[in-house]
């Protein structure tokens, strides 16, 4: 896996059906890389702190290939930077990325952390009423990493897994159960297979507390169950 672009940003105003808001959603390619440290990428600014770059999802990664299936759904243009991601990969597969992993890029050493959860401002920042459920309808996130080493990743460098966490649980699968909490909040009943996977990532002693947190925020607090 290659890093195409480099990126960061700060927030900026879109106003989009009357309603003005602030955000960091779109990054800008850095030609000479950017400086990773453990709390922050030099150069990201974010309006809401307290939600994001938080210490597990200090370096967000999305895979290229998501940029143009995106575009043909939504007869819009996506460049490197405009889902607030701050390493564009050549290609990124979710479904490798496993919860806990260590990778190695640049001068810089990530450990996966978890999926993007999208939020409305991808609306705003596409100027597209339905960019959030394209984004969560086609199933592909991206990584979140949390900083173990510092360093500086430039366009070129290769990301490659330093070490495997041994967890069975993907970023993908993570991803799936946060939409399937969605749907329980808004009140579709849970089959018995939906259970079983909860269960599946109950089990896991390496998946964080916050994860663990997210899958039964907004829904039934037994969802483990």
């Amino acid at each position: 896996m290659k890093v195409l672009s480099a990126n960061s940003g700060i927030p900026a105003k879109y106003e989009f059906n009357g309603v003005t808001m602030q955000t960091s959603m779109r990054r800008k390619p850095n030609a000479n890389g950017i400086r990773v440290f453990f709390d922050r990428v030099e150069g990201d600014q974010f309006d809401a702190p307290k939600a994001h770059g938080i210490r597990e999802q200090v370096v967000y990664a999305l895979s290229s290939d998501f940029f143009s299936e995106f575009s043909r759904i939504l007869d819009c243009g996506a460049e490197p930077g405009n889902f607030g991601e701050n390493l564009t990969m050549d290609y990124l597969d979710e479904r490798e990325f496993f919860v806990g992993d260590i990778y190695d890029v640049g001068s810089v050493r990530l450990k996966v952390a978890s999926p993007r959860a999208p939020c409305n401002r991808l609306n705003f920042s596409f100027q597209r009423a339905d960019a959030q459920n394209t984004f969560i309808r086609l199933a592909r996130p991206g990584v979140y990493f949390e900083v173990l080493k510092e360093g500086e990743v430039r366009p070129g460098d290769i990301m490659k897994l330093e070490k495997s966490s041994g967890s069975t649980v993907s970023i993908a699968d993570v991803f799936e159960l946060w939409n399937l909490q969605r749907e329980y909040a808004a009140g579709r009943k849970r089959t018995e297979a939906e259970r079983q996977k909860f269960v599946s990532v109950q089990s896991e002693n390496n998946i964080p507390k916050y994860i663990r947190e997210k899958l039964t925020k907004g829904g039934n607090p037994e969802m483990f169950v």
